[in-house]
């Protein structure tokens, strides 16, 4: 039989073969082959019996065979890597985490991926339009949906919000047969220019990134209100937003806190949208980028039957007027009520 060595040998061939991918895997089957030559030479000048030389053979046929095998498998290449989303600069890659409570300045920071929106058609006010969105990595490849994490029960999050900052989206495209493109249906309740951002954690990264860019609809564009609100109707449910101590300041985490009622004093029952009972969005009056805020706690206190609380944590970096939205879901219907907040220095 083979001695402890020449096991060693030829047990450490096959596994040599499969540890390189199938494209790179042919210079090292061509060296274990021309090792498995030189050793029946030397069996042979020894003298060594047939059933080692069939063994040898044996071995080097399966080699062979295995290599074969590997080439023909299919390859990864459609999926991306850290290095696919690295810009050479500093970039929302090294700023974003998720679940954070800070502001996400989109417009001022470069992010390693560009977004594009597509349709067939002018948008119009209040007709609903087809459209697709474009991911593109830094390195140039698509951003397809196998490269994206599920978060929040969606792998692509869609804010949509209008100049005025009156209509405000959240919409979640899906996947087309082009790799990189999703598709998602849109029907704006207002002229300009709509401001979108996607939020996304590619596979590759693990950490939450977002891109930025512009949908055209017909008409001269709105500007938003100046006027701190801090309460709302919506649909017959009551929205109130408050803070523990006013004013807001700057780069300071403020904890948020939500009371969601019935107008008429009924019970009110929240649904989970998207895994949690109420998200909230921020954005700065120039629209220069946003905050996307999760509920801290993992089910709605209840101080009586009509009303649900929640609390959010939010930092904001610079002074001025921001437009905060909270979504929830009540019987089955989501609402969205907007709130307006003054953050001085």
């Amino acid at each position: 039989g083979v001695g402890h060595e020449d096991q060693g040998l030829w047990a450490w061939a096959p596994r040599a073969c499969l540890a390189q991918h199938p494209k790179s895997i042919s210079a090292t089957c061509f060296s274990t082959f021309k090792t498995a030559s030189e050793t029946m030479r030397h069996i042979g000048s020894s003298a060594v019996s047939g059933r080692r030389v069939r063994q040898t053979i044996v071995i080097t046929v399966g080699a062979i065979a295995l290599y074969v095998l590997l080439r023909t498998l299919p390859t990864t290449e459609s999926h991306l890597s850290y290095a696919d989303f690295h810009t050479g600069e500093t970039g929302l890659l090294d700023l974003c985490e998720p679940g954070s409570a800070s502001f996400v300045p989109v417009e001022a920071v470069r992010s390693p991926v560009t977004m594009a929106f597509f349709t067939d058609e002018p948008i119009e006010t209040d007709r609903q339009v087809n459209a697709r969105v474009r991911l593109t990595a830094a390195s140039g490849r698509p951003l397809t949906a196998e490269n994206l994490l599920v978060v929040h029960t969606k792998k692509l999050h869609l804010l949509v919000t209008d100049s005025s900052l009156e209509d405000y989206q959240h919409l979640h495209p899906e996947p087309t047969d082009v790799p990189g493109e999703f598709e998602f249906s849109f029907t704006p309740r207002l002229n300009g220019h709509y401001r979108a951002y996607a939020d996304f954690t590619p596979r590759a990264t693990g950490r939450a990134l977002y891109a930025g860019s512009i949908l055209e609809v017909c008409g001269l564009q709105g500007e938003p209100v100046s006027i701190v609100s801090w309460s709302t109707e919506v649909a017959g449910v009551e929205f109130v937003l408050s803070v523990a101590e006013q004013p807001v300041r700057i780069n300071e985490t403020t904890t948020l806190s939500l009371a969601i009622r019935r107008a008429d004093g009924g019970r009110l029952d929240l649904g989970l949208i998207m895994d949690a009972y109420a998200h909230m969005v921020a954005f700065d009056f120039a629209r220069q980028g946003f905050a996307h805020l999760h509920p801290q706690e993992l089910e709605p206190v209840s101080p009586d039957r009509a009303t649900r609380q929640l609390s959010f944590q939010l930092n904001l970096p610079d002074p001025g007027w921001y437009r905060v939205w909270a979504q929830v879901l009540v019987a089955g219907e989501e609402l969205f009520a907007p709130f307006t907040i003054e953050v001085i220095p």
